[in-house]
């Protein structure tokens, strides 16, 4: 290298050394090679200071581990399910944070491919549904959105699918709106549509709450929603069900009863769901959600989607195969696009072959 080169190279301040360090590691160099590099242009490292550059640039968020795509669980499942074609994505990976990127990136490419469609209005509406997977989905599509360069609509219309929760105000979907409205503006408008309502009530107040001024108008422009996004609880008696945990801190015995005896395997938005499909509760106690269960094969007959972003279960880490094996068995689909882990997708296609062996 030439004197000029390693004088150019001496005079990089802290954030070019750094990016300089961070791509010679991410090509695969080790640290005494990037010491050797870097020296030789006249940058005088040592292994510790790699280390700490290193170590600077991951706590910054400047490089990140991008999983990759399992395809061939992916085609596994596309073989049984092929309503799924290139609309299911297998994540290898069992990380929440890798899971939340990739939907927020298919949802992405759906709110950027709107804008070729024919609309009476230039505009997209994502209604969210709640819990800690979709609230890092919402924070991570909010950063793509700032960072999109690619056509959008002019206006976000932002619709939480269930009514607030008390015990974690932060997993509520009527909060996800925060991240697209605080911190740097977005190239879009954002509009927000809440169900400001309790969220888990009687059975017999919920036709009532919607008929309410304040609520009502939620419920009316719920007709709009081109995409809706929820993930699933499942494990219903092991104790990690948080809606089954609901029902047991209210002493609601006699609805557990009732939902065992009907085969409950875990909730989607917050209901309950059966090895048939969605159970449908009469009395008692229930969440106040904008969409029930049973509209959403009417809405996806009229061309709305709806995504399942599912990863291993918070509480116990075991992945959530049941409820995603008996969502996509339902001759009414209640989903049209998948997101999961590939553990999840591995364990429910080893569950789906022994049924197989055995019918």
């Amino acid at each position: 290298m030439s004197e000029k080169h390693r004088q150019g190279r001496s005079a990089l301040d802290h954030v070019e050394v750094q990016a300089h360090v961070c791509g010679l590691f991410l090509e695969g160099k080790t640290v005494d090679e990037i010491v050797k590099i870097c020296n030789g242009e006249g940058i005088h490292l040592n292994r510790q200071n790699v280390y700490v550059i290193l170590k600077e640039a991951a706590r910054h968020k400047r490089f990140k581990y991008t999983a990759p795509p399992a395809h061939t669980f992916a085609d596994e499942l596309v073989d049984q399910f092929p309503r799924l074609r290139s609309r299911l994505d297998v994540v290898h990976s069992v990380e929440t944070e890798q899971i939340a990127n990739r939907a927020a990136e298919k949802i992405l490419e759906l709110i950027t491919s709107s804008r070729n469609e024919s609309r009476q209005k230039n505009e997209f509406h994502l209604g969210f549904a709640g819990g800690g997977l979709l609230e890092l989905t919402a924070s991570l599509l909010s950063d793509k959105l700032r960072e999109c360069r690619l056509p959008l609509p002019d206006t976000l219309y932002f619709h939480s699918l269930v009514a607030r929760f008390d015990d974690d105000p932060v997993m509520d979907p009527n909060s996800f709106v925060r991240h697209f409205i605080l911190g740097p503006s977005l190239p879009l408008a954002v509009r927000f549509v809440g169900v400001m309502a309790p969220g888990f009530i009687d059975t017999g107040t919920v036709q009532h709450l919607r008929q309410t001024e304040g609520i009502r108008e939620a419920f009316e422009r719920k007709r709009d929603l081109d995409l809706l996004v929820t993930s699933a609880g499942g494990h219903w008696t092991s104790g990690c069900s948080r809606l089954h945990q609901l029902y047991e801190l209210g002493k609601h015995d006699q609805l557990l009863n009732e939902l065992n005896a009907q085969h409950c395997i875990g909730d989607l938005m917050w209901c309950p769901v059966g090895e048939k499909g969605p159970i449908v509760l009469n009395h008692g106690k229930r969440a106040m959600t904008l969409v029930d269960l049973s509209e959403l094969p009417s809405l996806i007959g009229q061309g709305k989607r709806v995504m399942l972003v599912l990863g291993p279960c918070a509480s116990c880490r075991r992945p959530k195969s049941e409820i995603l094996r008996t969502l996509l068995k339902l001759r009414q689909p209640l989903i049209t696009d998948v997101v999961v882990d590939s553990y999840t997708a591995r364990t429910a296609l080893a569950e789906l072959a022994t049924a197989a062996a055995h019918a």
